[in-house]
């Protein structure tokens, strides 16, 4: 059966991390690249599984030196989504007897849930989150754990992401991987692949 591997942020998912920014720029003392250079580490941590939300949550607001609450953060870190509808409706026509469709995402629980619970994924034949297998793209072991994991035949399968270096990680791995930088090219490819 041929499977179709989707990154969710940028592919099926678009995410704007400036929306959070936006709602909290006025209580911190940073510009946005400032502020997604000081968070870097710690969201690639929270992203591995190796903080709970609430200890991501102390920590950003011990960097940024930022008065919250918990559940005010929760609520801004979430609402940085919109859907892709390209391939996001693309994706949910495709016959679930004839393809199979994995997600293999970078992506931290609070974020993971708000998706799934807004966008209805149930056109999503199994999913390879970040944090439930405590591994991150762009590294090696990411991809050879959801090969295995997941039992994806090489020959039969196509992973699309939003960064090349994910893509660069993926191919190496020895899986065939493209880069969507145009949502019709992307969903171009996928048509010809699935023929």
């Amino acid at each position: 059966m041929k499977t179709i591997i989707f990154d969710l942020g940028n592919v099926l998912i678009d995410v704007d991390f400036k929306k959070m920014y936006s709602k909290i720029s006025h209580l911190i003392s940073y510009s946005f690249d400032e502020s997604m250079l000081l968070l870097k580490k710690i969201m690639i941590d929270y992203n591995r599984g190796e903080l709970t939300s609430l200890l991501f949550y102390q920590e950003i607001v011990r960097i940024l030196k930022l008065d919250i609450s918990f559940t005010r953060f929760c609520d801004i870190w979430i609402d940085i989504f919109e859907k892709n509808g390209l391939i996001y409706d693309f994706a949910k026509t495709l016959d679930k007897d004839k393809f199979r469709i994995i997600i293999a995402s970078n992506t931290d629980p609070l974020h993971y849930q708000y998706i799934k619970e807004k966008y209805k994924l149930d056109f999503i034949d199994s999913e390879f989150l970040s944090y439930q297998e405590k591994e991150v793209k762009p590294e090696l072991s990411f991809f050879y754990k959801l090969i295995d994991k997941c039992e994806i035949d090489l020959n039969e399968s196509v992973f699309i992401d939003d960064l090349l270096e994910n893509v660069i990680a993926a191919r190496n791995a020895g899986l065939t991987a493209y880069q969507n930088v145009d949502n019709q090219k992307t969903i171009t490819m996928l048509e010809s692949f699935l023929l």
